[in-house]
């Protein structure tokens, strides 16, 4: 009688009852383009685990089914909304930054050289000149990236 106290008493787990789980990929393409998966899960024999959980086979494929399954898929949206909001950041960015880029070229038309015949600059000095102002503008902008990333909720 201590016997099958101690065995409705025991709790059983996934991983006690699990042999093993086959997981395969495929690329759909028809009607939208998806990674489609499949589980299978192979379970141990009723003879393994008998003498240690007062539980059947139908009962753990039910239980599995119900809770594992339905567990297993919640966790598979949140990864998908998080993801789905990084990308959509992330899209956001890139569009902040072409509107940054396009400001900075409207600026550069606006600044026009007058020419100084020979006390202007050569065409060496020039493009070096160019390549600070960019660097240096690449510079500000990975900076203020960084701090956007650092501090997501200002």
């Amino acid at each position: 009688q201590s016997k099958k106290v101690r065995l409705k008493l025991t709790k059983c787990m996934m991983s006690d009852v699990l042999r093993n789980i086959d997981i395969s990929r495929k690329l759909v393409t028809s009607p939208n383009r998806q990674l489609e998966y499949q589980l299978v899960f192979f379970f141990l024999p009723h003879k393994d685990y008998k003498h240690e959980f007062n539980v059947t086979s139908k009962e753990i494929v039910e239980k599995t089914e119900l809770l594992f399954l339905k567990h297993m898929f919640m966790e598979i949206k949140k990864v998908a909304k998080v993801s789905g909001e990084l990308l959509h950041f992330q899209e956001e960015k890139r569009q902040r930054k072409d509107v940054e880029d396009s400001l900075l070229d409207e600026a550069d038309v606006g600044q026009c050289k007058p020419d100084l015949g020979e006390a202007h600059e050569s065409s060496d000095e020039e493009d070096a000149a160019e390549d600070a102002d960019a660097t240096a503008a690449k510079r500000r902008a990975k900076h203020q990236e960084t701090q956007e990333y650092d501090d997501p909720g200002e």
